[in-house]
């Protein structure tokens, strides 16, 4: 935790950041990520909906793309995450799929080539887009 506060002031980049990037890193050295990228982004959709994502790892080799989100406290106690919490946490990720996928196949109806990099809101899209994903389905 130390670490990650003073990471967070060395950088200025906040505690939650700094958090996502320690823990993606173990991930990386784990090798369940491969080449993950800090990504911040979020938002409130139709009826005041939240979602979010932390960052994402792209893995070249068999095509799928792992979203992270976090759910960081810097406080020193510790915390017991409840299903319900959980539950709530994954949606505003889910969330930010749907908007994803929805704003694509509006764009592709218009005829716009989403992988001609096509800049458009929300920029989590052009994410996708970087990696040859116009338009990616959550399960």
């Amino acid at each position: 935790m130390e670490n990650i506060k003073a990471e967070a002031a060395a950088t200025g980049e906040g505690s939650c950041a700094s958090f996502v990037n320690s823990f993606a890193e173990y991930l990386q050295e784990a090798e369940v990520l491969m080449d993950f990228t800090a990504s911040f982004y979020q938002g409130t959709g139709k009826y005041n909906k939240k979602y979010r994502v932390d960052g994402y790892a792209f893995d070249e080799f068999d095509k799928t793309m792992s979203l992270v989100i976090a759910d960081f406290n810097a406080a020193d106690e510790e915390r017991v995450l409840t299903r319900t919490q959980a539950a709530q946490i994954q949606e505003r990720l889910s969330y930010f799929m749907r908007r994803i996928s929805s704003s694509a196949s509006r764009k592709r109806k218009r005829g716009v080539n989403l992988s001609a990099g096509t800049s458009f809101s929300p920029s989590g899209i052009q994410m996708l887009q970087r990696h040859g994903l116009p338009c990616f389905s959550p399960k």
